[in-house]
């Protein structure tokens, strides 16, 4: 059967899972989470930092629930720990930054799905072992598979969901005094690209 870690994860429904956790509380949650869905004995949970507590080899890494930079940051501190592990990925910040990580290190994206929850949407990843070339479009703005691999209507409302997002940065920018034109020319970039991918979805 299938094995894993997730350094801040809840079950899946394999036969033997280990659930990694720096933080005690969070840890108790997921212990809670696996009672509820009866899957107890299936998992093994270790109080540890990332992938400090990996000490075999695994099929599958997933971490969720972190910042962009806080999840490439543990990639690149357990890079020896995972072998040629899948990874599992979800992040609510800094998605262009966890792209050009898993390109650094040599793992390719294989599916970007869209998941909408409590009124906000996330990006899923599945990478495996493997080279890719990702242009800075596709490192910022998704690869091949963000855009084949949803429904329009799904693709459509994240796309809607980050051009707001974005174009409220972008009014930020604009209204401050000191801003950066250079982050102010990328930011408006940003929006434009948005706009036109938004459009080719909606058409």
């Amino acid at each position: 059967a299938a094995q894993g870690i997730t350094p801040n994860g809840y079950a899946f429904t394999v036969d033997d899972i280990r659930s990694d956790d720096v933080l005690t509380a969070a840890l108790e949650k997921a212990k809670r989470e696996a009672q509820r869905r009866g899957l107890s004995d299936r998992i093994r949970f270790v109080l540890a930092d990332g992938m400090a507590a990996l000490d075999r080899t695994v099929s599958c890494v997933s971490i969720t629930g972190l910042g962009g930079r806080n999840i490439a940051e543990i990639l690149k501190q357990g890079m020896r720990r995972l072998g040629k592990a899948d990874l599992v990925l979800c992040a609510h910040t800094d998605l262009p930054v966890v792209r050009r990580c898993l390109q650094q290190l040599g793992w390719m994206i294989d599916q970007e799905l869209i998941v909408f929850s409590q009124g906000r949407y996330y990006l899923v990843w599945k990478a495996r072992p493997g080279l890719q070339h990702l242009t800075d479009e596709e490192l910022e703005l998704g690869t091949a598979a963000l855009y084949h691999q949803n429904s329009p209507e799904l693709l459509a409302g994240y796309l809607r969901w980050r051009l707001d997002v974005e174009s409220a940065h972008l009014r930020g920018l604009r209204a401050g005094a000191h801003t950066d034109q250079m982050k102010l020319h990328d930011q408006e970039t940003l929006v434009v690209k948005l706009q036109q991918h938004l459009g080719g979805v909606s058409n």
